[in-house]
């Protein structure tokens, strides 16, 4: 009730590399009007924290009783990330608190040892927006993972070997100048984004067809038992595909599970072989569409959502 953020910032904590839980707290602090920081690599800490949000009110009262009347936000843990230690991100903050924010990507390339962050943690950090502040097109970062990689070895080389310049200052290794890359447009960023932090953070994909959404009358994941209610129904959803489990029946039919997600949450479709060999061509992972289901709960009071017919989204809104 007091200390709204701390608590969320805290339980997020306790469950640091366990991305399904924190799809579901992230959904929770949207229900709560709490901000969702995303993981910056001169904001954030190791784990989850509560921050002021410089410039903005806590015109909600979120903090509860006990708020000060400045906004809160939870800002994303660098170690919330995947393949991203704790340790290497506990060297990398000590580091950043000693000698000052990162001011540029040289300047991390100078300060921090290649042996404390490898290739994936660094694309990792990329992918989700860490480097944002010093570098906003991830597309260009990325492309130059490998010369980043060079440069922190060299200058990890030069610090150990204590070499001095005729000032007596210690020898940086000179600036990077990355490739000229276009950024990745929104669904290619929201992807790598994805694949890094385990869900999507910044947006979700479907946000871009939010006009397309209300005219087909689709129903949020979030109301979809109750729809099922009684002796179910037949209702529109809309999701991105997250991933497939193909089924044989016992007669040898082929049939699968269609794991998607919407803005609300993630919910699990059945196909069966009619449509399944229809539609099979588009079923890609990242790919966004359409379903018609029928939607009712089993004699066990299981929620089962069965698909009648799926289009690509950008099918049916062109």
């Amino acid at each position: 009730a007091n200390y709204t953020v701390e608590f969320m910032a805290a339980i997020m904590t306790l469950d640091l590399t366990n991305t399904d839980k924190l799809h579901i707290f992230k959904q929770e602090l949207g229900n709560l009007n709490i901000p969702v920081l995303p993981p910056d690599i001169n904001k954030s800490l190791v784990e989850f924290s509560a921050e002021v949000i410089e410039g903005e009110k806590d015109e909600q009262n979120i903090g509860g009783a006990m708020s000060d009347g400045k906004l809160r936000g939870v800002r994303y843990g660098l170690a919330g990330l995947k393949n991203v230690g704790v340790a290497a991100m506990e060297n990398l903050i000590a580091e950043r608190d000693k000698n000052g924010p990162f001011k540029d990507i040289s300047d991390f390339c100078n300060r921090v040892d290649t042996r404390q962050i490898n290739k994936r943690a660094l694309e990792n950090l990329i992918k989700a927006g860490a480097f944002d502040s010093l570098n906003p097109n991830r597309a260009q970062l990325y492309s130059g993972v490998e010369m980043i990689l060079r440069q922190m070895s060299l200058a990890t080389q030069e610090r150990n070997s204590n070499q001095v310049s005729l000032f007596g200052d210690q020898v940086e290794v000179q600036s990077i100048i990355l490739a000229d890359v276009n950024d990745w447009d929104l669904i290619e960023r929201l992807k790598c984004e994805q694949e890094a932090v385990g869900f999507y953070l910044s947006a979700h994909p479907l946000d871009a067809y939010t006009n397309v959404l209300a005219r087909q009358k689709v129903v949020p994941s979030t109301e979809i038992a109750e729809r099922a209610a009684g002796k179910g129904g037949f209702i529109k959803l809309a999701g991105t595909i997250q991933g497939i489990r193909r089924m044989k029946s016992k007669s040898g039919k082929p049939y699968a599970f269609l794991s998607l997600s919407d803005p609300s949450g993630g919910f699990e479709v059945t196909l069966f072989s009619e449509l399944l060999d229809a539609v099979d061509d588009f079923l890609d992972n990242g790919n966004s569409v359409i379903i018609s289901a029928e939607v009712k709960h089993t004699d066990d009071g299981a929620l089962r959502i069965t698909a009648q017919g799926l289009e690509t989204i950008d099918s049916v809104a062109m």
